[in-house]
């Protein structure tokens, strides 16, 4: 059992507290959220206002359980286990439906804090007419092992981006790591249940909250994504999002993505049917070198669309 929050620098100012109550909701799968928790308490705790912090197990090892059960000491969390893994969609909604205050902080478990007034920051500036979207980021320095370099790689140069960047395409630049979004509306917006396996949620809810007139807001408030995949795991998990991509694309729904706009230009010049054979026969190299020591993103680039043209010229 856990009775305080760790110490941590990461303590916020205690200056004009917020007065926004606020559910912080993490999903966790296969990873150690102690920490991450812990630096929350704290950080709820020095403000001075009601929270609570939401934790939902979908399925996860046993060491890992077994691990982060210890989070239920805090007075402030509840702690649930899932019997299996429901999925990305699923559990975020399930999340949503337990949390009791107005507005709601849906966070990767796999993050880390690098701000000590995370929270007051998401507080001053949550709204009921918008989304809070405060960017991701990751270490300056490139891991140690070889084999965490793609991911690494993928997520500083595609996923950490500039607030003035990210505000030019707000609702493109919407990603599920963390957001702060109204208790109201999310009952009336959700996450798609149809997807289960990886990618592609956040492209759809950002969508529904374009179609529904909610704003959203970004603002220069990162949090750290620690959970850097091995790239054999990444590129799997690539090819799900692009399965899912291809459902939603086969179900009429009208994603923003470049990567369906390439498709649509090799269909057009005649050459999509030639790069869906031409990936086929290369798939194992293509892998290889992406899974080697010096990845490229250019060749990511080329597999996924190559992938995307096999899906599309050989539909199961």
């Amino acid at each position: 059992m856990v009775s305080e929050p760790p110490i941590t620098n990461h303590q916020p100012p205690t200056t004009n507290p917020p007065t926004t109550i606020l559910s912080i909701l993490l999903p966790i799968y296969n990873w150690d959220i102690r920490q991450l928790a812990g630096d929350l308490i704290a950080q709820g705790r020095a403000l001075g206002v009601p929270f609570e912090l939401l934790a939902l197990d979908d399925g996860s090892a046993p060491e890992y359980r077994e691990m982060n059960r210890s989070i239920s000491g805090f007075p402030e969390v509840n702690y649930q286990e899932l019997p299996q893994n429901i999925g990305r969609a699923a559990i975020r909604n399930r999340l949503g439906d337990l949390a009791q205050y107005p507005f709601l902080l849906f966070m990767d478990s796999d993050s880390e804090v690098v701000r000590g007034d995370y929270l007051q920051g998401y507080l001053q500036a949550a709204a009921e007419d918008r989304v809070l979207v405060g960017g991701t980021c990751y270490s300056p320095e490139p891991p140690a092992d070889p084999g965490l370099y793609l991911r690494w790689l993928y997520g500083t140069r595609r996923e950490q981006r500039p607030v003035a960047l990210r505000r030019r395409s707000p609702w493109s630049s919407f990603l599920t790591h963390h957001f702060v979004i109204a208790r109201s509306v999310f009952q009336q917006i959700r996450f798609d249940e149809r997807l289960r396996g990886y990618g592609h949620e956040d492209t759809l809810f950002g969508l529904a909250l374009q179609q529904a007139g909610v704003s959203i807001t970004h603002l220069d408030n990162p949090l750290k994504h620690a959970g850097l995949e091995p790239s054999a795991v990444f590129l799997t998990k690539t090819e799900s999002s692009i399965r899912n991509l291809v459902f939603l694309h086969g179900q009429g729904n009208l994603l923003p993505s470049r990567l369906l706009d390439a498709y649509r230009l090799l269909r057009r010049l005649g050459l999509a049917s030639w790069a869906a054979s031409r990936f086929e026969r290369h798939q194992a190299a293509f892998r290889k070198r992406l899974e080697g020591p010096a990845p490229r993103l250019w060749r990511l680039d080329l597999y996924k669309l190559g992938y995307l043209c096999l899906l599309l010229n050989n539909p199961a």
